[in-house]
């Protein structure tokens, strides 16, 4: 839990602006989007693994899944902001 707990934090404190500077906001949210989909998926595969693969492949899909959704909920909060004002 605290590995994939981290992994948002230094994508939130590090990563994000870059990346909405060089994009944009809401393309921010459409590639995190679009690159949410493999991973979903991909867990069902992710449990036919065993042993220190399986603790690996889940710490990893998790970590990229939150940092993705981070990164989503940005520009979500971002829109309710600019409608209240």
């Amino acid at each position: 839990m605290i590995v994939s707990g981290l992994g948002p934090l230094i994508f939130q404190t590090a990563l994000y602006p870059i990346a909405e500077r060089i994009f944009g906001p809401i393309m921010v949210a459409r590639i995190s989007g679009v690159l949410s989909i493999p991973i979903l998926t991909a867990y069902p595969y992710i449990a036919l693994l065993s042993g220190f693969m399986l603790a690996f492949t889940l710490n990893l899909a998790s970590i990229v899944k939150n940092v993705l959704s981070v990164s989503f909920l940005e520009i979500k909060l971002l829109k309710k902001i600019a409608t209240n004002l």
